[in-house]
């Protein structure tokens, strides 16, 4: 197998949004150069013909591109194509396609697609001919595709912004397979994505290929790893069985073999062949989580012989570790919730995580290393990636395995019911799911696959028991797809990850603090008693087994403030000032400050000061809360990076700036550590040594 990157040298151009026919781009005027990934905003801003929507109120003049048709345009020539004529398939693949996309090649139209959430993959071998061809795309946000009244059934359960800001949120977000948060949120204003958003390349392939291997640690007992996978072998010929003289997975660690699997001989049927493996490895140097031991990486290598032909998977890295969630009765009335690293009991320690820009294809590989290296250097050990973004591409995942970050993975729903009854969308789920799981599971750092941000939770508040729910999974508004399908095929592709319906999820109803996840607001910030949400000390009634959202809001440095205030004066309570102010904030920071600093009219520089302050001490304190109760097992806060500069609740800001807060975390979260409290008029200290 051949793989041939595409990825440089496109061209970009706007058309109207009724324009879905193939034509020469010379016919519609200007053209952008670009390489992907690639927002449609991106060559734009950069030439100058739109302004950057992170600055000022520049989201609102950028509105118009949801109302476009996006083509992206490049030649490929047969010559960069080793021997495709010998060939059984050439594979076109985009990885992620934001959103509504028609593919065309050489002006034929070959295929439709709608969700970033997995790849577009399809053999264009028969439309392709000697020398250049052409591979246009055509692309729209997909609003378009959205009548209003396939919103009927689930109208009253689409959670959005439009009461506190109505220029936020779009309800047929529920029906389309991208990134939700783009129609604004709470933190972000309204800035829909439209692009290739991921890798592009091509891939040959002849008479056979590995097309997947799964590895996972089985046990580790008496120092030795037992560690069982399958590999995925596809014979390309349709008619006929094949032999394969040998087929081997060699485990190595610092260029030295330290086991290997070998089968001689391997019959291979037309299709998909699932060959099983077994191996062991003595004295295995173990995964662990960030501040619990180190994070050696062992190389996979799997290659198959087939006559002269010699067939690779591409390399990849693997972390020896076992991973469990334990749910065991602690009580009468209670549940544990907490993960096991290679038998040993971990306190989750850690941030939740949305896309790093507004414009989430804009993040580079440096960004998203800085990012994650500041979490690890914050002595974080969990991120969870918040349902209403994005999957990460691979890179994110890699870098979680290099410095010892567990993943907390979200499937991408949030907020909202779903249209679990159109058998179209659930297609597209079951695809996602499919797609997600296998891509994802060898990695060392994936620690849970979890149904759903708070749809659950949604149901408990619109008193679910009124809806027409159907007990077969036909018909439950989105629930049947965290209950049932994603449940089913999490099991199936890797059965060594846990799964957890949504968050918050367990007990009777969500939000229990007898069982499950918490998402712990309504007694804390978003207390309809404002000396609640200020009060640090409330943080010690959090009787919950695990915390995975909570959190706090202050504004940035100065500097960060004067950057995405771009040429409009910085006023306090102005148009600007009040965008990137958080929906949620409600006159919570004055409040703060009053309560714990001071009561007096202040500088701009005296306000990020007292507030950041306050932020740092909400934070700090309510982690070693959390650290302090023998009841907690995992403290993960509300959020640990921006999309924008805004008065927010991250503590690293869009710019990479840090907040005070930030050290606030990684003071809460020191892995040798003594937190001392005063309870029942008794001082009372626990240490803590990781």
């Amino acid at each position: 197998m051949t793989k041939v990157c595409i990825n440089k040298g496109w061209m970009l151009q706007q058309r109207p949004l009724n324009e879905k026919e193939w034509s020469d781009m010379d016919k519609w005027g200007k053209q952008y150069k670009c390489d992907v990934p690639c927002d449609v905003a991106m060559p734009l801003i950069e030439s100058g013909d739109m302004p950057d929507p992170a600055i000022a109120d520049n989201c609102y003049k950028n509105k118009w591109v949801e109302d476009r048709s996006w083509w992206f345009q490049k030649s490929i020539n047969t010559d960069m194509l080793p021997l495709w004529q010998d060939s059984d398939s050439v594979e076109l693949v985009f990885l992620s396609l934001d959103h509504e996309a028609d593919i065309f090649l050489n002006g034929i139209h070959i295929a439709n697609h709608n969700s970033c959430h997995y790849e577009f993959r399809k053999n264009i071998k028969r439309y392709l001919k000697e020398g250049d061809n052409l591979i246009t795309v055509r692309l729209t946000s997909g609003l378009e595709t959205i009548p209003k009244e396939e919103l009927f059934e689930v109208d009253n359960a689409i959670c959005t912004e439009e009461p506190r800001r109505n220029d936020r949120g779009d309800k047929r977000r529920a029906f389309l397979r991208k990134p939700q948060y783009v129609y604004g949120w709470d933190w972000s204003p309204r800035a829909v994505t439209v692009g290739i958003a991921d890798d592009v390349y091509l891939e040959i392939s002849k008479t056979a290929r590995i097309t997947d291997v799964y590895i996972y640690t089985e046990s580790i007992e008496n120092n030795c790893a037992v560690i069982k996978g399958e590999i995925e072998v596809e014979n390309m010929n349709i008619l006929s069985t094949l032999d394969a003289e040998s087929i081997r997975i060699d485990i190595s660690l610092n260029d030295e073999i330290k086991a290997f699997w070998k089968e001689e001989d391997v019959f291979l049927c037309s299709g998909l062949n699932y060959i099983p493996f077994e191996l062991k490895i003595e004295q295995p140097q173990l995964w662990w989580p960030n501040n619990s031991g180190k994070q050696p990486l062992y190389k996979v290598n799997c290659n198959m012989n087939i006559g002269k032909r010699h067939i690779s998977f591409p390399l990849f890295d693997f972390g020896i570790r076992t991973i469990q969630l334990d749910t065991a009765r602690i009580s009468k009335d209670r549940r544990d919730f907490k993960f096991k690293i290679n038998g040993y009991d971990i306190f989750a320690k850690g941030a939740n995580w949305i896309p790093s820009d507004l414009l989430y294809m804009r993040v580079d590989d440096d960004k998203l290393e800085k990012i994650i290296k500041q979490a690890a250097d914050a002595n974080m050990n969990i991120l969870r990636i918040w349902g209403g973004a994005v999957y990460n591409r691979k890179l994110f995942y890699t870098l979680c395995d290099k410095y010892g970050i567990l993943v907390w993975q979200d499937f991408m729903f949030a907020c909202s019911a779903y249209p679990d009854s159109l058998e179209w969308f659930m297609d597209l789920c079951e695809k996602e799911i499919d797609y997600q799981t296998k891509r994802l599971r060898n990695h060392a750092c994936l620690a849970l696959f979890c149904g759903n941000n708070e749809c659950h939770e949604i149901f408990s508040i619109k008193n679910f028991m009124n809806w027409d729910i159907t007990p077969d999974y036909s018909k439950q508004y989105g629930l049947s797809i965290s209950n049932n399908l994603a449940k089913k095929i999490t099991h199936r592709n890797c059965p060594n990850i846990p799964y957890w319906n949504s968050s918050p999820y367990g007990g009777d109803i969500p939000q229990s603090s007898k069982c499950g996840d918490v998402h712990y607001w309504n007694d804390a910030m978003m207390s309809p008693d404002m000396d609640n949400r200020i009060t640090l000390q409330i943080y010690d009634k959090v009787s919950s087994a695990f915390v995975s959202e909570y959190g706090y809001i202050g504004p940035t440095c100065k500097k960060t403030i004067e950057q995405y205030h771009g040429d409009c004066p910085i006023e306090k309570g102005s148009f600007v000032w009040n965008l990137h102010n958080n929906t949620m904030e409600k006159d919570t920071v004055d409040a703060g400050i009053k309560k714990h600093y001071n009561d007096k009219k202040l500088t701009l520089d005296e306000y990020v000061m007292y507030a950041q302050m306050v932020q740092y001490s909400v934070l700090n304190y309510s982690l070693e809360a959390f650290r302090f109760s023998l009841l907690c097992n995992g403290g993960i806060f509300w959020m640990f990076n921006d999309c924008w500069g805004e008065v927010g609740w991250t503590v690293l800001d869009y710019y990479l700036r840090r907040k005070a807060s930030y050290y606030g975390v990684k003071r809460a979260f020191e892995p040798v550590k003594i937190i001392i409290r005063l309870v029942d008029n008794t001082i009372t200290a626990v240490g803590i040594n990781e």
